[in-house]
C-alpha cells in the first residue's frame, strides 16, 4: 500500500495534476484513429515493460527517461533511473537512489546534460532529509548537490534556460512560521539563493506561494498578509513589478460550487505574456497582459483543457489536451490562436512533451508521437 500511495503522490505532483482521462483499447485502434484525424502522424510503441512504466519522468533530446521501483523496505524503496533511445529504442539504466521516500513537486532538465531534483531519504543511519541531487545524462552519474532536513521535500525545480535552473523552497521555521528560498543553480552543480521571505504562523509577513520562468524572468504569486500581488524578478533577485489582480481576486474569492470556500491557488504559470492559473478545485483562469492590461481569455479559462507538461522552457508553443473531447490542440501564444492538431487519443492518462515530441500512455503502454507540429498550417 505504502508504495502504491508513493506512486500516486510522485504522478499527481511532478506529471500531471489536472488531467482525467483514460486509455486506448489498442496499438491498432489508436493507429486507426489517427489516420481518421491525420495521415501524416506516426505513433511509435516504446518497447518498456507495462509494469516499468508508472514512474516516468519526461522527454529531453532524444530520450524519454523515467525510474523503476526495484526494492521496498516498509514505507522506504530503491528506485533505478532509466533512460529510453526515442530513435534506436535502447534502454540504459543510470544509477540506484537509495531509501526513496518522497518526491519534491517538480525536477528540471536543463540542456541535454542535467536533471536537478530533490528527493525526500529516509535512511536509518542518517534519518531523514532531503538530497538535492544532479543527475549527468551524459556519463550516467548522481551527484548529491546538499542535504537538508526540511522533510518533506516541498521542492519546484524548474528549468531556466540551457544553462540555469531555479529552486522554489519552502522551509517551515521552528516558531511554526515559514521561509521561501528562490536559488538559482547552473549545470556546474552551483547554487545561490536570490530571493528569500518569511511569514508567522499568523500569516503576517510575505509568501511566495507559486514561481514560474519565461525568458530569463522569474514570475511569483505572492500573498503580503493577505493581499495578492503578482510579482516579476530578474535572475539576481530584483524585483522588477508588484501588482494586484481584480480578475484575479474575484476568481479567487468566489465561493466553490461544492464545497462553499474561496478558491486556493495551486499554481501560476506564465508563458510569453500569458498567465495561466490554476486552483486546488481544478479551476482555471487565464489572462493575457498586453502592453500592462490583462484581459480574460476565455477559450483557455476551460476546465476541460489541461496544459500538457513541459519540461522545454524555451517554446511559445502550448501543447494542450482537451479531456471531453480527447483532442491535442496548440496554442501559439505569438498569435494568440488555439489550433486544434487533429490528433485525437480516446484514452490517454499520462501525458508529456518537450515541445516537439509527446509521449502518452494507454492501456498500460507508452507510445511517442515524434513530431506534435509537423500538421500545422504554413501560416502557423
Amino acid at each position: 500500500m505504502a508504495n502504491i500511495l508513493k506512486r500516486v503522490f510522485v504522478i499527481s505532483l511532478i506529471i500531471c495534476i489536472s488531467l482525467t482521462t483514460a486509455g486506448c483499447n489498442s496499438r491498432k485502434n489508436i493507429s486507426e484513429n489517427q489516420n481518421k484525424k491525420n495521415e501524416s502522424i506516426t505513433i511509435q510503441e516504446l518497447i518498456i515493460e507495462p509494469k516499468d512504466i508508472h514512474n516516468p519522468i519526461g522527454i529531453n533530446g532524444d530520450y524519454f527517461y523515467y525510474k523503476i521501483e526495484c526494492g521496498s523496505i516498509g514505507e522506504n524503496c530503491d528506485y533505478a533511473f532509466w533512460k529510453y533511445n526515442l530513435n534506436t529504442n535502447e534502454k540504459t539504466e543510470m544509477g540506484i537512489i537509495r531509501n526513496f521516500h518522497t518526491a519534491s513537486a517538480k525536477s528540471a532538465f536543463v540542456g541535454c546534460e542535467k536533471l536537478f531534483m530533490t528527493y525526500g531519504i529516509n535512511d536509518e543511519n542518517e534519518g531523514s532529509y532531503n538530497a538535492h541531487l544532479m543527475l549527468d545524462l551524459n556519463n550516467n552519474k548522481f551527484t548529491v548537490l546538499s542535504k537538508d532536513n526540511n522533510f518533506p521535500p516541498l521542492i519546484d525545480t524548474i528549468p531556466i534556460n540551457k544553462t540555469y535552473y531555479l529552486e522554489r523552497h519552502p522551509k517551515r521555521l521552528q516558531n511554526g512560521g515559514y521561509q521561501y528560498d528562490i536559488n538559482v543553480g547552473d549545470t556546474n552543480g552551483h547554487i545561490i539563493n536570490i530571493i528569500s521571505k518569511q511569514r508567522s504562523e499568523t500569516l503576517l509577513g510575505e509568501t511566495i506561494s507559486s514561481v514560474s520562468v519565461y525568458n530569463d524572468k522569474i514570475y511569483t504569486f505572492e500573498y503580503i498578509e493577505t493581499e495578492r500581488y503578482i510579482c516579476s524578478y530578474d535572475l539576481n533577485g530584483n524585483q522588477i513589478t508588484r501588482e494586484t489582480n481584480d480578475i484575479v481576486n474575484e476568481f479567487l474569492d468566489t465561493p466553490d460550487k461544492y464545497t462553499n470556500e474561496p478558491e486556493t491557488l495551486w499554481s501560476m504559470n506564465v508563458v510569453n505574456g500569458y498567465y495561466f492559473f490554476d486552483t486546488m478545485n481544478g479551476k482555471r483562469l487565464v489572462l493575457h497582459n498586453q502592453n500592462g492590461k490583462y484581459s480574460k481569455v476565455n477559450e483557455l479559462s476551460d476546465n476541460d483543457i489541461c496544459i500538457v507538461t513541459n519540461h522545454n522552457p524555451l517554446t511559445d508553443k502550448i501543447i494542450m489536451f482537451n479531456y471531453n473531447t480527447k483532442e491535442l490542440l496548440c496554442f501559439d501564444t505569438n498569435k494568440g490562436k488555439l489550433i486544434n492538431l487533429g490528433i485525437t487519443l480516446e484514452n490517454a492518462s499520462y501525458l508529456t512533451t518537450d515541445g516537439q515530441k509527446l509521449v502518452f500512455s494507454s492501456d498500460n503502454k507508452l507510445y511517442v508521437i515524434k513530431n506534435v507540429f509537423q500538421i500545422l498550417p504554413n501560416d502557423n
